[in-house]
């Protein structure tokens, strides 16, 4: 006869209280079988003593609350983790589901300066944006204004240089011959 471990027993405690949500103790003997203790261990402890293959086997026994917790805990992310997938999320929705209610500290400061280069990010889409519609040249200046973000004023030079471009050919035509 195979017997199992600690930890399978303690995954057949989790299936016992997944499938009985009022249970709060259960034991399970080294063959698989579980009891429902709550009310005392005795059956629990006769199978176990008392079985077909002849033998005494041991006997785990298990707490809701630990198993349960246990379990959870093991789906945790660390905090390193954690960073690591706001280093990598792209909208702050995405950064907000990714913090929850995470109380790390290091966890809510990557968030924080995520959030910020995502804002950025976007303010500069959106300048660049309003820089390709602008339809002179003072247009472009007054949007750019003191901002000196490489981004903008290459995106500011290139639309002047367009206007500029556009100017030249509305005052020469070409000759036609």
């Amino acid at each position: 006869m195979k017997q199992i471990g600690k930890e399978k027993m303690q995954e057949i405690a989790k299936e016992v209280f997944e499938r009985f949500p009022k249970a709060k103790k259960v034991a399970v003997v080294s063959d698989g079988q579980a009891f429902i203790i709550d009310d005392g261990d005795a059956a629990a402890k006769n199978h176990a003593n008392n079985n077909i293959y002849g033998k005494e086997l041991s006997l785990g026994t298990f707490l809701r609350d630990d198993v349960m917790t246990k379990e959870s805990k093991k789906h945790e992310k660390t905090a390193g983790e954690l960073v690591d997938e706001i280093e990598k999320a792209t909208t702050i929705e995405a950064v907000k589901d990714i913090l929850g209610d995470s109380e790390y500290k290091t966890v809510q400061k990557a968030a924080k300066k995520r959030i910020s280069e995502i804002e950025e990010a976007q303010e500069i889409a959106s300048l660049i944006e309003a820089i390709e519609q602008a339809e002179t040249k003072e247009d472009v200046e007054a949007i750019l204004g003191d901002d000196k973000r490489e981004e903008l004023v290459e995106a500011a030079k290139t639309r002047i240089s367009e206007i500029e471009k556009s100017k030249n050919e509305d005052t020469n035509p070409q000759n036609e011959a």
